[in-house]
This record gives structure tokens, C-alpha cells and sequence, in this order.
């Protein structure tokens, strides 16, 4: 018999959660999953989760995202779309005469299914 506790993992994209207990999974998918999308590009670590980044101030000790691109990591969800727009959507718009894609960088949620609200 082995002594390694069972845990369960979020099977959505770019989300590294993990839980011991199956309904705090369930509660995860629903209240996290239901208003964050992981946009590609960028990692989700919740605080029980090791992201591995050295020297990350958040590793262990608060839910987090990462950007695999350039290493940027930041706790609120907002932050990814400012994060996408003025990072890594500047090249893209110079670049391409296909304004659909540059739309899509302008607003990076869209493509994700995601509705912000200006209330």
C-alpha cells in the first residue's frame, strides 16, 4: 500500500491547480473557471501549486499567473490583458495588414470567450 495521499488536478489549459479534496475541485471549476480563461501564452498557479520560476515571490504562497514568454508574473487576472495588449500585441499590429488580428490583439479576451463588463 502505498503512503502518497491522492490529489486531484484542473483539467482546463495552462491551469497547474491540484487539491487533495474533489469538491474544493469542483468549487474551482466553477467559481474561477466561470469568470478566468488562462489566455495562451500564460500559466495559472494556485498557492498549494510549485511553479518551478526560481526566485518567483509568489511561488507557494499565492495564487498566481505567469507569462511563458517573457516571464512576467502577476496575482490579478487583469493584469494578463493589459499584460498582452502592451507586451506582446505592439509587434503584431506593425507587422500585419490583416486588421482582424490586429482587433484581436486590442482586445485579446475576445478570442477567449470572455466578457468584461465596464460597471
Amino acid at each position: 500500500m502505498s503512503n502518497a495521499s491522492c490529489h486531484y488536478h484542473c483539467g482546463h489549459p495552462r491551469c497547474h491547480f491540484s487539491v487533495a479534496d474533489v469538491h474544493k475541485l469542483s468549487l474551482h471549476l466553477r467559481d474561477f473557471h466561470a469568470n478566468v480563461d488562462v489566455l495562451e501564452g500564460y500559466a495559472y498557479f494556485d498557492r498549494n501549486s510549485e511553479c518551478k520560476n526560481s526566485g518567483c515571490e509568489y511561488n507557494k504562497a499565492s495564487d498566481h499567473f505567469h507569462c511563458v514568454r517573457d516571464d512576467f508574473t502577476f496575482t490579478r487576472y487583469m493584469s494578463m490583458i493589459s499584460h498582452e495588449r502592451e507586451a506582446h500585441c505592439k509587434d503584431r499590429g506593425s507587422n500585419s495588414n490583416n486588421s482582424s488580428e490586429e482587433d484581436s490583439c486590442d482586445r485579446p479576451w475576445m478570442n477567449q470567450g470572455i466578457i468584461l463588463c465596464a460597471d
